[in-house]
């Protein structure tokens, strides 16, 4: 049997936390104090709330994009997974973006981490293991396009169904970046 690390059981305690109330009102108290553990555990693990917030939500990101190397698993059904999971978690979500604010508002972070782990995808399979400046700019571009329409629809100012938005977030991946992610070659 697996047991849960502290950093889970206190990912677990804030997600739980944020089903009642409004994230911006959740404090580090609230949150071990849910779970029984100390502050000084919470920052043992997380800078702060937002800190804490991020990881979760990388670590879903990072599961998701391993699974882009592994055979019959492709950019499609990452995305479809994707789009799944927070259709899923939209009460949480919405949350998260109506109840932060500023440089540490969870659409920033969310930009950030997709683009530093899909950036970290294709150096993997490039032989330089360098993306040139282009390719960082596309990427950049498609994750601030795609989190930008993704969080747009979680708040219901874009009313296409899941399937459309999955076709809309495949297609807008821009025509360079192909080779990385609709294939398992190594691209030069």
């Amino acid at each position: 049997m697996k047991r849960k690390t502290a950093r889970e059981v206190l990912i677990e305690s804030f997600l739980e936390l944020a089903e009642q109330k409004n994230v911006d009102k959740i404090s580090v108290k609230d949150i071990t104090d849910n779970c029984g553990y100390s502050p000084a555990t919470f920052y043992r693990h997380f800078k702060d709330k937002y800190d804490l917030i991020a990881c979760e939500y990388a670590l879903k990101v990072e599961s998701l994009v391993e699974k882009i190397d592994t055979q019959n698993y492709s950019f499609e059904d990452m995305i479809t997974e994707g789009i799944y999971l927070y259709e899923s978690r939209k009460k949480y979500l919405t949350n998260l973006l109506l109840h932060t604010k500023g440089l540490d508002s969870f659409r920033h972070h969310m930009v950030e981490i997709n683009y530093r782990i899909l950036s970290q995808h294709i150096v993997k399979n490039k032989p330089n293991k360098n993306m040139d400046e282009p390719e960082e700019m596309f990427l950049r571009f498609y994750c601030e396009g795609c989190i930008s329409v993704f969080c747009n629809w979680i708040l219901g100012r874009y009313l296409a169904d899941k399937v459309k938005l999955i076709e809309i977030l495949v297609n807008s991946l821009p025509l360079s970046l192909h080779p990385f992610f609709f294939s398992n070659k190594t691209v030069e």
